[in-house]
């Protein structure tokens, strides 16, 4: 398969498999051109095999450091002569490496005269090195690594400007505040946003992979035909006994994380808005019902998450269903597009 010229590739390389997206820029504006998903056997490495195959010829690519190797949170920081050095001496307080093992990015979101509210985004730099040498292994000419939580939330909320927009100072608290809830196979988190800028994550505990294979283990049944009880029950009563009381503990286990992360949102950032609403993203948060639950259980807006919302009006060239499952490598590919234009 061949990307055409003046596009923006999205590369989200998952445990299970790879996604990507390309978007171009026409009269309408921002659209998806292409997407296709190539399945793993396992690792990094066959990654980078699978995408030998997929030839980009122009354009720049964009993919995403895995959420379980980055650090991304707003944090305060007492301001001194330099603010980088400032970032240095705090860091420690909230990462289990010391500055010099971390590449580090950060972004002023509020200021004053003594302190800064910052952005930063971590992740070590041997493992960065060793993620961008397995890209180019594939061939990839890489433009640039995102954090996963950034990517989510440039693909499901929208922008009322340009994409790299972000409010400053006081007008930043006056923004809305999204709860995001990631659920791919193998991975799952929080991710809670004021405006499109993801303030902090937090570990969901919901793998998909990890429901399929309770269910396989106590119901004595193959992955497959758990599979096809999660499509066919949900999280309605209708099913077996062992599976209903299996869905709704996990049910209960994301609820209790989201609580948890609410709580630490609150106390940790006093001036920040409520949360308005939950969007839901991965392939994991299409389990039937799971909207519904939420909603019931936090009394809360909840929502499939549409990861169109920064893209051209026109109709969407893949289900919402189907699109949900490209959220990452949609906000990847959004990234570089606007660098493009």
């Amino acid at each position: 398969m061949f990307f055409r010229k003046q596009q923006s590739i999205g590369i989200d390389l998952g445990d299970l498999s790879v996604k990507i997206a390309a978007i171009e820029q026409n009269k309408h504006g921002f659209v998806l051109k292409t997407w296709t998903e190539i399945p793993l056997a396992s690792g990094i490495i066959v990654g980078g095999q699978a995408m030998a195959n997929y030839k980009i010829q122009t354009g720049i690519v964009v993919s995403a450091l895995p959420e379980a190797k980055t650090f991304l949170k707003l944090i305060s920081i007492n301001r001194g002569n330099s603010l980088e050095q400032s970032l240095k001496q705090e860091l420690p307080k909230h990462i289990p490496y010391s500055p010099d093992e971390v590449m580090i990015d950060w972004s002023e979101i509020t200021t004053n005269t003594t302190t800064s509210l910052t952005l930063t985004g971590a992740t070590p730099t041997t493992f960065a090195k060793d993620y961008c040498q397995a890209l180019k292994s594939a061939g990839l000419a890489l433009y640039a690594l995102d954090i996963e939580a950034i990517a989510i939330a440039r693909a499901l909320i929208k922008t009322p400007t340009s994409l790299s927009y972000i409010p400053k100072n006081s007008a930043f608290w006056k923004e809305q505040g999204t709860l995001i809830i990631d659920i791919g196979g193998t991975k799952s988190s929080i991710i809670i946003a004021v405006s499109d800028v993801p303030i902090f994550t937090y570990d969901a505990r919901a793998e998909a992979n990890s429901l399929t294979k309770r269910i396989s283990e106590k119901l004595k049944i193959d992955t497959n035909a758990a599979e096809e009880m999660k499509q066919t029950y949900g999280t309605s009563d209708n099913g077996p006994s062992p599976y209903k009381t299996i869905v709704n503990e996990y049910c209960q286990t994301l609820t209790g994380r989201i609580h948890n992360a609410l709580e630490v949102y609150s106390h940790e950032y006093s001036e920040a808005p409520a949360i308005s609403e939950i969007l839901l993203s991965g392939g994991g948060s299409l389990l039937g019902g799971l909207a519904q639950y939420l909603m019931n259980t936090l009394k809360l807006k909840v929502r499939l998450g549409n990861p169109f919302v920064n893209l051209s009006a026109a109709t969407p060239p893949i289900t919402a269903d189907n699109a949900v499952r490209f959220t990452t490598a949609i906000g990847l590919a959004l990234y570089g597009i606007e660098e493009l234009h």
